[in-house]
């Protein structure tokens, strides 16, 4: 692990290091100026593969499964070749998700006690908190595991917001949020303006409400080279996607179309269901997918 630039072998558990140099740090700043406002990036590795869960928990019982309609999804003629071509086993699957709740564990455990420091030291009360996640992953939906996917369980992460007196408690905002939010919101949120960086994503705490989210994905030759660069829009009625060509990402290969409102599990791609008169009008969703990838600062929808 690299402490502060310098590279060693740590000793311990890999999470309850990350969030012991938390705890340091906010002391640290509690040390030099108390009143001083402080910004913390916390990210543990879990449940990431290997997903080695913490001693204790290494033979924990783990919720049951219960899995969505797109769960090994037995008709995949209307999914990308690339998704076909995946074929994880029942056990596999299980397996996987047991290794990772059993890391989360640990998480969960860190999480409340970095919190209840924060009580501690009173910071709590006046700091924004907000746990989310980089990636979804997909655990046998539609028959594959992945998290370079444009389906729900990819791209869905948890989005909390936790700020006593500015933000209600058990609250639930129906709203389009992604990841580009959250530097405009910590800004707003701080007081802090600038003009150096026009940034796509809007303060959530503003009230904005976004009319559609955009996901995107590049071929990674050397992480998972078989899934192609896409880009996908969703709004709360539908989600297009487009996969490119990687020699030529002008040359459109596949293309999804999903009625979210009748289909939320995506399981009928209404682009190749054999039934044309059902297809949206590709053109304008493409138009508005290309207009989305390029949009900058405030022209962002």
């Amino acid at each position: 692990m690299n402490f502060d630039g310098t590279v060693r072998r740590s000793q311990g558990y890999s999470t309850t290091i990350v969030f012991d140099r938390a705890i340091d740090y906010v002391d640290d700043f509690e040390r030099r100026d108390d009143a001083r406002p402080f910004y913390l990036y916390l990210a543990p590795i879990a449940p990431h593969d290997p997903s080695i869960a913490e001693p204790k928990y290494a033979s924990a019982a783990v919720p049951a499964h219960q899995p969505d309609p797109s769960y090994m999804e037995a008709d995949r003629s209307d999914k990308p070749p690339f998704v076909r071509n995946q074929n994880p086993t029942a056990t596999t699957v299980q397996a996987t998700r047991t290794a990772m709740i059993r890391t989360l564990y640990t998480v969960d455990d860190q999480v409340d006690r970095f919190l209840r420091h924060l009580q501690t030291t009173g910071e709590l009360a006046n700091t924004l908190v907000l746990f989310t996640s980089d990636n979804g992953y997909l655990l046998g939906e539609h028959k594959a595991t992945s998290k370079f996917l444009p389906y729900r369980k990819a791209v869905e992460v948890p989005f909390l917001l936790r700020w006593p007196g500015r933000v209600p408690a058990g609250a639930v905002d129906d709203r389009l949020v992604t990841h580009v939010d959250v530097v405009p919101t910590i800004l707003a949120a701080t007081g802090v303006s600038q003009s150096h960086v026009a940034l796509d994503g809007r303060d959530i705490l503003s009230g904005f409400t976004r009319q559609r989210a955009l996901t995107e994905y590049w071929n990674d030759a050397n992480n998972n080279p078989n899934i192609p660069s896409w880009a996908s829009i969703r709004t709360t009625a539908f989600r297009y996607a487009e996969f490119y060509d990687n020699a030529n990402p002008a040359n459109v290969t596949f293309r999804e179309y999903y009625n979210l409102q009748a289909d939320p599990y995506e399981l009928v791609n209404l682009l190749a269901d054999g039934v044309p008169s059902n297809d949206p009008d590709t053109a304008a969703l493409s138009q508005t997918l290309r207009t989305t990838r390029q949009c900058v600062g405030s022209g962002c929808p």
